[in-house]
Parts: structure tokens; sequence; C-alpha cells
């Protein structure tokens, strides 16, 4: 008699448990809203890392300072770090894993700075605003999978001297540091808001030294015994200036001497001059660098001199995908980005371009310096520790943290990506490339 009762508050347990609504799991509008304010709450510490190498920039291969600083960061919120990735002394990959399987989000940051006047180093092209950037939404994006119970991977990739070839993202690409990774997102500073057209663009890039060598003799007493390689640098020079009527009018080629002699009254027994050759196709700029190589060649028979010719960087197209593209945009203008630019753009020359071709990938422009500000300039290195500056940087990390939070969290967008990536086809050719670019 006493198991009716029993049974009867059994079942009436059970009805009430099953009474009581499920919690449901966030939606995404909900995880990217959490990822923007846990981006926010990092922000006084990104601004400090900004400031920091704003004070202490360091050129392409020896951004010692700048590694130590990001990965320490990296590593006190969680993340495995290993430097000197690729066999490049400042480069590093760190990582985040949560469960088993999911995707793999890479966060690209470069921190190299240029070298301006009197080779003093300077952050004109705003790359100490990318690892405050790239690292404030990462860490939000660990955060929400913890949270949440996400499966996937999250990698900050840091890649040194973009400014300077050889492009190391090349390198590490084909030492398979980004193997595995779904999707690669970056930020780059710029004046204006804008986006990526869909589809190839982009300038390919090569970067060549042309090195003579001849015979030093005394200028004025035996000027006859000398063969003098700074002519031969000199001639390069005017058959290449001879050349450019001829070229395509998409293409560009300068060059500087980097070796020109050491005293007037020696004839200079070594020179060498240094070119970038440019072209929105891979194919044409292998025609001007062949090109090149007949000038030089000839410019060293000119002068009996002999010339070594070292191509120390190739660069190529970038393919956009709308995918990332319209997203992101959209994501900068909801979240108050200035200097909004409607009309899509093409890329320009970066090693970012390489990497874009073989996985899908996103370099965001959000506005962090004035319209006015040229690049590479003295007043875009001091936007990114003014209001301006850190405005950019704190939409941008959320940007980045939201296209993070949809990766991993909804398996359409995604496969929306990988199928416009896989429908891109080849990088254009001399007969397929239409557009002129707009300097």
């Amino acid at each position: 008699m006493r198991k009716v009762p029993v049974l009867v508050f059994i079942t009436m347990v059970v009805l009430m448990l099953l009474s009581v609504p499920a919690q449901s799991a966030p939606s995404s509008e909900q995880l990217r809203a959490e990822a923007g304010k846990l981006v926010e709450e990092q922000n006084q510490k990104l601004c400090e890392m900004a400031e920091w190498m704003y004070k202490n920039p360091e050129p392409g291969y020896v951004e010692k300072g700048a590694v130590q600083l990001l990965t320490e960061y990296l590593k006190a919120n969680g993340f495995t770090v290993e430097v000197g990735v690729a066999g490049l002394e400042t480069a590093f990959r760190a990582e985040f894993a949560s469960g088993t399987g999911g995707p793999t989000v890479g966060y690209i940051v470069e921190y190299d700075a240029l070298r301006g006047p009197g080779n003093v180093a300077f952050h004109g092209c705003q790359h100490n605003l990318q690892g405050p950037v790239g690292l404030g939404a990462a860490v939000a994006l660990k955060q929400i999978m913890e949270k949440n119970g996400v499966a996937g991977r999250v990698w900050v990739i840091g890649t040194p001297a973009e400014e300077i070839p050889p492009p190391a993202k090349g390198k590490m690409l084909a030492e398979g540091v980004f193997n595995g990774a779904d999707v690669l997102l970056m930020f780059h500073g710029t004046g204006k808001t804008s986006r990526i057209a869909a589809g190839w663009s982009g300038v390919t890039l090569d970067s060549t030294r042309y090195l003579f060598k001849g015979k030093s003799a005394h200028a004025s007493g035996d000027p006859w015994n000398g063969n003098d390689a700074l002519d031969a640098v000199r001639l390069m020079f005017a058959g290449v200036d001879a050349y450019r009527e001829h070229i395509l009018p998409d293409a560009r080629i300068h060059g500087v001497v980097t070796k020109g002699g050491e005293a007037p009254n020696v004839i200079p027994s070594v020179a060498e001059g240094d070119f970038f050759y440019r072209h929105p196709t891979r194919e044409y700029v292998d025609t001007l660098g062949e090109r090149l190589s007949v000038i030089a060649k000839a410019a060293a028979m000119m002068t009996g001199t002999e010339v070594e010719i070292t191509n120390y960087g190739k660069y190529y197209n970038t393919l956009g995908l709308a995918a990332l593209e319209e997203r992101a945009f959209a994501y900068a203008k909801n979240y108050g980005a200035e200097a909004v630019d409607e009309e899509a753009k093409t890329g320009g020359s970066t090693d970012f371009a390489e990497l874009s071709g073989k996985i899908p990938a996103i370099s965001l422009s959000v506005a962090s310096k004035p319209v006015d500000a040229a690049g590479h300039s003295k007043e875009a290195a001091d936007a990114t520790v003014a209001e301006i500056g850190q405005k950019g940087m704190l939409i941008a990390s959320k940007v980045l943290a939201s296209l993070g939070v949809d990766v991993m969290t909804d398996p359409s967008y995604l496969e929306e990506i990988r199928t416009e990536f896989a429908k891109a086809g080849p990088a254009p050719t001399v007969k397929t490339y239409k557009k002129v670019v707009k300097w």
C-alpha cells in the first residue's frame, strides 16, 4: 500500500521537470554582443600595448620587444605559444583548443615598423594597432568558446617584416604554419572604412637586386684600368627608363641605388640597384622581370662588369570573398566606424595576398587615422595613440571577434565561405584582366 504514494511522488517530480522550459542556447547576435563586451574589457590593455609599440618601434625581422609583449599577453590569457616558427626568430603562433573537432580561426598580426629618415624606425603604417586588434578578438573568442562549450581552435599568428622583402608570410605558408586554418582574419589601419571587391584584385610584385662587380682603379691616375660598376647601374637605370615607354599602363617599375661606391676618386668595383616592379597579373610581372634581367646583362656587357641578379621577394594577387568582406563591412558600420567608403576597393601589394589565394581570408579596413593623413607618415603613426586610432582599434577588434564567433558557431556560414572560395577560379592573366588599377 505504501508504494502508491511513492509512485505518485516520482510522477509529480518528473512532470514538474518536464514543465520547466529548456534553456535555449544563445543566439549568434547575443554571442557577438558578448564578444564585443569582452573586447571592451580588454581595451585599456590593448591601448597600452599599441602605445608601447609606438614608443618602441622595431623594423622587420628584429621585432623582439613586440613579440615578447604580444606573446606574454597571450600566455596570460591561456594560449600556448611557439616563437620562432618557420625558422623566423620573430614569427610566432599561439593556440587555444576547445573540445574535439570544430573550425580553426586564425588571427594574423603584424608588428614591424617602417624605416624612416635617417633609418629611424616609426609606425607610419600603424602595425602597432594590429597586434592589439588581433589579440583582443582572439581572447574574446576564446572566452565565448569556453563559456558556451564551443569546439574549435583559435590561433594568433605573428608575422614579421610585412614592410620589407622577403615576404615572411610566404615562407610561413610554405613551412606549413597556416596548415589546418579554415579562415584567416586580419586588420590593417587606414584612413577610410572600406572593403575589398569580391574576386581577384591587388597588384603582384617582384623585388630584385642587381649587383654589379667591376674593377677598382684610381679615378684620376689610371681610370683606364678600371671597370666602373656604378656606370653599369646608371646604364641599367637608363635602360629601364627607356623600357617604361613600352610597358602596360598598369605596370610600375621603381628602383634605388643601394651601393654606389665609397669615394669620388675611386672607380667603384661594386654597385647595386634594387628594383620593385608591379602589375595586376603575376604573368606580366614575370615578363617585366625577364626584360630587366636583359637590361642588367646588357649594362654589364657595356661596362666590362659582371652582374648577380637576386630575386628576394614575390607577391601575389588578393582574393576577396564577399561572404567575409560584406559581413565585416556591415559590422564595422554597425559598431560606429568612421569615414565609411561605400565603394569596394582593389588591394595593393602585400604578403597577405598570397595567403588569401590559399585559405579564405580577410584584411579588414577600419578608419584609424585622418582621411588626409598620408600612408607611411608621421601623422599616421601619431594617430595610433590618438582618439581616432584607439577608436578604430577597438571597433576592428570587435569586428574580428564577431567574425570569429560566426565562423565557430554557424556551420552554414563557414560553408558559404568555403563555397565562394572554391568557385573563385585561377588568378587573372594579361588576357583576362580588364580593370585599370586606381593607383
